[in-house]
């Protein structure tokens, strides 16, 4: 089922839409809208009514979903003008007849299609995410300990660690170097590096476009990023990564040895996986 976070007047929620078995509609009046939206981080979709709001309250509505659920799909309903030419609303169902069905479709392919995201989403997420329940299923955390250490050591690197890419978060087995435990999917690196099939190396996060305004990788204080993809059933379900607080770049050789660390990875979970 679709969590729905409907912001506006509850009166006004179709029931045809509420009451589909297909959506569990939250919903919440416009001056809830902020705390709304912290509270409520895992909805697949907000949906937002702004009759009858000034120009003001829209943004700050806008300015909400924007901040707390960057990655959820936002859809407005209603009088298009209502909306700043440059808000953030990535679709818009105007209410005319039979506007309840098309807001229907629109929520589902905006959830199911992924299509609002600002990270790459690989071809087979639907089946990646099924192998990364499985793995999530295992006692595997700390599990890597020893191998984080060693690959630390040897990239000579700040930080090593074992990540695995969730639907909307970025969890970490072992971690050395560092005390992550998780990171937003929109924050992580292992997010893009799961698209490709060899190492993955961001030079300098600074100075790359897709990271440069990323918050939580600046609080790290790491500039160079490595990954090698960990490889269970055929898909890639998270990565081998080395970070460091100064820009630099890999040798053939140890990209290769990188590669061997997430192979080994990958070789663990298969041999646990075994044994259960």
């Amino acid at each position: 089922m679709i969590e729905v976070l409907w912001i506006g007047n509850p009166g006004d929620v179709p029931t045809g839409f509420a009451g589909s078995e297909e959506f569990d509609v939250r919903c919440v009046p416009v001056e809830e809208a902020d705390g709304a939206a912290q509270k409520y981080r895992t909805v697949d979709c907000v949906v937002y009514d702004p009759e009858g709001g000034t120009e003001e309250e829209v943004l700050g509505v806008l300015e909400s979903v924007c901040d707390r659920l960057s990655e959820v799909p936002c859809v407005a309903v209603g009088d298009v003008e209502a909306f700043p030419e440059d808000a953030y609303v990535l679709d818009h169902v105007p209410k005319r007849d039979g506007w309840v069905e098309v807001l229907s479709d629109v929520v589902s392919a905006a959830v199911t299609e992924r299509s609002h995201t600002s990270y790459p989403v690989p071809e087979d997420e639907d089946r990646r995410l099924e192998k990364v329940e499985e793995v999530g299923d295992l006692e595997l955390r700390d599990a890597f300990d020893r191998m984080t250490e060693i690959g630390r050591h040897c990239f000579d690197a700040d930080m090593c660690f074992v990540g695995v890419i969730e639907d909307r978060r970025e969890m970490f087995l072992s971690c050395r170097g560092g005390s992550l435990d998780e990171l937003p999917r929109e924050q992580s690196v292992c997010t893009y590096q799961i698209v490709e099939d060899g190492v993955t190396v961001v030079q300098d996060i600074l100075d790359d476009p897709r990271f440069e305004t990323r918050e939580r990788l600046l609080e790290l204080g790491m500039r160079f990023y490595a990954g090698a993809p960990v490889k269970v059933g055929g898909v890639h379900v998270g990565s081998f990564c080395v970070m460091d607080a100064e820009p630099r770049d890999l040798g053939e050789d140890e990209r290769r040895i990188l590669t061997k660390f997430g192979e080994e990875v990958a070789e663990k979970i298969r041999l646990i996986t075994e044994r259960r």
